[in-house]
């Protein structure tokens, strides 16, 4: 069988990444963990800001009052949780 790239994935990722020893792999993935605590507080600020924003921005007015409050309640909750979430986590 002939492969069209002359080199392994596991290469090419170390290559890339230039993951030569155990300790550069445990800096990365302290990097990316960090990635992705600063995204899933962003991501918790935005769902508390658009259930805010459902339930007081006139763009919505259209929208009967209690679904809008009961969107809004559920969006804000689920912020809230996100955030619960993300600051209860154990570091690893």
């Amino acid at each position: 069988m002939y492969l069209a790239y002359p080199f392994q994935i596991g290469q090419l990722i170390n290559c890339v990444l230039n993951l030569n020893e155990e300790g550069q792999i445990a800096t990365t993935q302290k990097k990316i963990a960090k990635v992705v605590r600063y995204f899933g507080i962003i991501m918790a600020i935005f769902y508390f800001m658009l259930g805010l924003t459902v339930a007081f921005y006139p763009l919505f007015k259209n929208i009967e009052l209690s679904t809008r409050y009961a969107i809004s309640l559920l969006l804000i909750l689920y912020g809230c949780y996100r955030f619960y979430r993300i600051f209860n986590t154990t570091k690893s």
